[in-house]
């Protein structure tokens, strides 16, 4: 390449940069632009040129000059001649150019049009002959969706213009947020925009600056592209690529990573431009605020750094937000979508316009979207959408028939490896199939019509009636019933109902150990299963004696390094752990992931991610919140290197780091995981789910903490409520819930109830294998013991306090040492119950 054309370069790149820094500083506040441009732009050639277009821009020269001169430097008096037009008055202006509203005016007929004149850096012989050799091909793009093109050319002074269809209307951003568009007609409005843009590149043109500028929506609703007139033509080189043959000037907050690095420019760019528009249009701001950057740093923002998605975006928004649409909605699909659009390599993106606006037209159609994994799994949670009751059923076949995805905990995220072989698979799932179509998809079927809901049934009562009619129907398939009542225990663990998880678990292991052999999967399975729904009602050991038989089973009936028997360890583990067994604990879990990563060989996996979160539980429950606190964040490190995916178990190892820090007086940290803890399991298991509650008495603490009471008592009303549904009496969480609710009524002055509380939450803990008399330290006994301490304090009671504080304060100190926050809070409380004892005259505690 010459030293010519190097140059050349050089300065084209030159003056996109100061194209790039006068668009910028036009949205700066007028009297603070020119103190903005020197605190950002540090090359002073480059600042100069910005400070021409200003000056261009503004309307600076003498009135007497000519009307073309006028053109050069960026602004044209009213009434000006252009060709066959007349200048009426400026409507718009911008890095690239101003545009002028104008009528012609050659006696021919009456028309009113848009002239857009481009910015004298942008004017040279080569792009006045471009736009000549474009115009033929501009002016024949049409398209309802697109503001045609009349014609192109430059002046006698050789400033370029284009004249373009005049389009009354406003930004798509700004119509939506007047009219305060639906998320729905907003997805509309960016589908006929999708087809503008498509027409564009079937006849090889890029648009090349898709912005909402660009995209105005008239009164009747129909949105209308503008500013083709500096799109470029694709042209095919001897190599057969294709790329954009002019570089012209462009939005960095629209514009692709090629765009930004200068690189050859395709179709591709306007799908990113377009996944730009869209996140905008789904959650009211741009993926990225490149005002307050300097080039190199906007550059490195939009070339290296994913955005968040549009979902987590609308978390953070409030109810006064541009385009206020409920994170739940975004969630999914249209995560998926944008973020497929906005990929930073090129190939990575939707391959046309027409695939982007197909899969936004197949949400609104509820039909899975092409930028998911095909799985089965997806689409029966998108046919569920446009079909209720049925497609639940159909949901609930292709669970039977992967044998297990619609689990609890960390089983929502695997697929079993099946031992049999592939005949014995096809065999079984014709039987489910033929199953659930007779007593579930059938229009004349009982079953349903006699709950008398119609379409309204829940998903819990079609799982209530398969399961009930399991054992009739198929009884002569023992391998199928086996793996219907198993699937359905998996299901009902996963909605939170513990009792019916039993029963069907308990269901399928009859049927196993008397119809299949002994080394046949679903032994395994069924001991496994029941093992699960007795540890979630806190059947400490039966479950453990369910668990010990399974992982015995196999050792003959899985293969070696299966992942169920990891599944298993990991789940003993964590029964070990909650019943203070943490040596057991220990060793089940160094099993369970010494499997899980022999398997994963260095791959980041759900399984092992929780399993470090299980640790970090271990290490908490024993005291060292150092190691509890590196566990939590080690485990958070392997789900975020997870694909796209959200998993329920990060929304209890946030809730236990939470934990770590109240316990350290860290509160802020404290409160902010704990609500971040309650968003995601809200979305992941729902607001009925017992561990749902466990998480929103975490979050209620929290606040207790950093005296933000006005929410806490509806929270612990709504945790009440979900654990009186959900939750035997006697477990733990009642314990919890009574503790908190003493907490809730001491800092309300209600002594007597406190007390009560905090008497009844003794008992359930006394009642508890891993907090019963003369079992390790428990930070839950000691803070019963402390809190009712202060309780007797408060009641003038100081020799009951001193005592009960002192027993808290052992206990919390042989548990984390006497340096932390809540035990010095507890020990400041003992000193003084002994000053009030003192004060009485009475004897000092020991």
């Amino acid at each position: 390449m010459s030293g010519k054309t190097l140059g050349n370069d050089e300065s084209v790149r030159r003056q996109r940069l100061a194209l790039e820094w006068f668009e910028r500083s036009l949205e700066q506040p007028e009297a603070e632009r020119e103190s903005w441009l020197n605190d950002h732009c540090t090359e002073s050639d480059i600042r100069d040129r910005v400070v021409r277009l200003q000056a261009a821009d503004f309307g600076a020269g003498d009135f007497l000059d000519s009307p073309h001169e006028f053109v050069a430097r960026g602004a044209v008096p009213s009434g000006s001649r252009i060709g066959r037009y007349r200048i009426d008055r400026l409507i718009a202006e911008g890095g690239m150019g101003s545009v002028y509203l104008a009528h012609r005016d050659d006696g021919v007929y009456q028309q009113q049009v848009a002239i857009k004149f481009l910015h004298p850096l942008l004017r040279d012989a080569e792009a006045n002959r471009r736009f000549a050799a474009e115009r033929q091909i501009l002016a024949q793009l049409q398209h309802p969706n697109i503001a045609q093109m009349f014609d192109a050319g430059a002046a006698d002074d050789g400033a370029a213009y284009v004249v373009m269809e005049y389009v009354d209307g406003v930004r798509i951003t700004q119509y939506c947020h007047q009219h305060r568009v639906g998320l729905r007609q907003r997805l509309e409005l960016f589908r006929q925009v999708c087809s503008a843009v498509a027409a564009a590149h079937r006849a090889l043109i890029v648009h090349r600056d898709l912005k909402p500028a660009n995209i105005l929506v008239t009164g009747d609703g129909r949105p209308m592209l503008l500013d083709f007139g500096i799109a470029k033509i694709l042209e095919s080189e001897n190599d057969g690529k294709e790329r954009v043959t002019t570089l012209m000037a462009l939005t960095p907050a629209y514009a692709s990573p090629e765009q930004i690095l200068g690189q050859p420019i395709t179709t591709s760019s306007d799908i990113y431009s377009l996944g730009v528009l869209l996140y905008e249009l789904l959650c009211g701001t741009r993926p990225y605020e490149l005002d307050r950057l300097t080039p190199g740093q906007a550059e490195q923002m939009v070339c290296n750094t994913v955005p968040p998605m549009p979902s987590q975006v609308a978390l953070r928004k409030d109810a006064q937000a541009p385009f206020p649409s409920a994170p739940r909605l975004l969630r999914g699909d249209l995560d998926v979508i944008t973020m497929k659009a906005l990929r930073k390599e090129p190939e990575r993106r939707y391959g046309s316009a027409q695939e982007l606006s197909e899969d936004v037209h197949r949400y609104l159609r509820g039909l899975p979207i092409q930028a998911r994994a095909d799985s089965l799994r997806y689409r029966i949670a998108k046919f569920t959408q446009r079909n209720r009751w049925g497609v639940v059923a159909a949901a609930v076949i292709l669970l039977s028939l992967i044998g297990g995805i619609l689990t609890t905990s960390w089983q929502a995220h695997r697929a079993q490896q099946q031992a049999v072989r592939a005949e014995a698979q096809q065999a079984r799932a014709e039987h489910i199939n033929e199953f659930f179509k007779k007593v579930l998809m059938s229009p004349s079927s009982q079953w349903l019509s006699s709950l008398g809901k119609g379409a309204d049934v829940s998903m819990a009562e079609v799982l209530d009636v398969a399961s009930q009619r399991a054992d009739t129907e198929l009884a002569q398939y023992p391998d199928v019933q086996a793996d219907v009542l198993d699937t359905l225990s998996q299901a009902f663990q996963g909605m939170g109902m513990y009792d019916k998880a039993q029963d069907s678990a308990a269901r399928a292991l009859q049927v196993a150990k008397q119809r299949l052999p002994a080394n046949d999967r679903l032994r395994v399975t069924s001991h496994y299963r029941l093992a699960q729904a007795l540890h979630l009602k806190n059947e400490f050991a039966r479950s453990e004696q369910e668990y010990l038989r399974a992982i015995a089973l196999a050792k003959n009936a899985l293969p070696a390094g299966d992942e169920m028997t990891a599944l298993m360890h990991n789940d003993l583990a964590v029964l070990y752990s909650a019943h203070g067994r943490f040596e057991d604990a220990q060793r089940e879990l160094t099993v369970a992931l010494a499997l899980q990563r022999e398997r994963m060989q260095g791959k980041p996996y759900p399984a092992i991610a929780i399993g470090l979160g299980n640790i970090g539980f271990i290490d908490l429950s024993q005291g060292d919140l150092d190691a509890a606190l590196s566990r939590f964040n080690e485990s958070l490190g392997v789900f975020a290197r997870l694909p796209d995916r959200e998993y329920s178990e990060v929304a209890g190892i946030i809730s236990n780091r939470s934990m770590v820090y109240s316990i350290r007086g860290e509160f802020a940290h404290a409160q902010a995981d704990a609500a971040k803890a309650v968003e995601i399991a809200a979305r992941k298991l729902g607001r009925s789910h017992p561990r749902y509650a466990r998480i929103l008495l975490r979050h209620a603490e929290t606040m207790l903490d950093i005296g933000k009471m006005d929410d806490v008592d509806a929270t612990l009303t709504q945790a009440e409520k979900i654990m009186k549904q959900r939750l035997v009496a006697g477990h733990r969480s009642w314990a919890t819930l009574a503790i908190v609710r003493a907490r809730w009524n001491m800092q309300q002055a209600h002594f007597e109830p406190a007390a009560k509380s905090l008497l009844d939450a003794s008992q359930i803990l006394k009642s508890q294998p891993e907090t019963a008399p003369g079992t390790r330290p428990d930070r839950d006994h000691g803070r019963v013991l402390a809190l009712l301490g202060e309780v007797r304090l408060a009641q003038d009671k100081p020799e009951q306090a001193a005592e009960l504080l002192q027993q808290g304060v052992n206990i919390e100190t042989a548990l984390y040492g006497p340096d932390v926050f809540e035990v010095r809070q507890f020990r400041d409380a003992l000193t003084r119950s002994r000053d009030a004892l003192k004060a009485q005259g009475g004897h000092q505690a020991r």
